[in-house]
């Protein structure tokens, strides 16, 4: 059986744009982080490999997730990527969010949009 490389993309937001667009939120994901003692990457990692169990921290970030896409019409999403694991020239490594919605087809694209796929590939040097 041989092993594969998978190509990703993600189009990302620093979180200290997130807390500018939406401050209260950002403090309260972050202050029921810390009273749950979980901090940002843990939750990240847990959220992202799988469901994170504790109410009040996913509520939190369901809250800034929605005040986040009432305020931008885009929505964000906490992932978790460990380049260590991967690959030395990836340019994501811990938490991150994610953010969909950014792009859309142009006139001719949407013509086409059922016969053009977007694919990824993997190149060595």
């Amino acid at each position: 059986m041989s092993m594969s490389n998978y190509a990703n993309y993600a189009d990302v937001i620093q979180n200290k744009d997130i807390e500018k667009i939406v401050p209260k939120e950002w403090k309260d994901f972050m202050d029921t982080l810390a009273k749950n003692d979980m901090d940002f990457e843990d939750f990240a990692r847990e959220h992202h490999f799988e469901d994170c169990e504790n109410k009040a921290v996913v509520e939190s970030y369901q809250k800034l997730q929605n005040a986040f896409n009432k305020k931008t019409y885009l929505k964000i999403r906490i992932q978790y990527h460990d380049a260590e694991e991967s690959d030395r020239g990836d340019d994501i490594n811990g938490a991150f969010f994610a953010v969909d919605g950014m792009y859309q087809l142009t006139p001719a694209g949407k013509k086409y949009k059922d016969i053009v796929v977007r694919k990824f590939y993997v190149t060595f040097g």
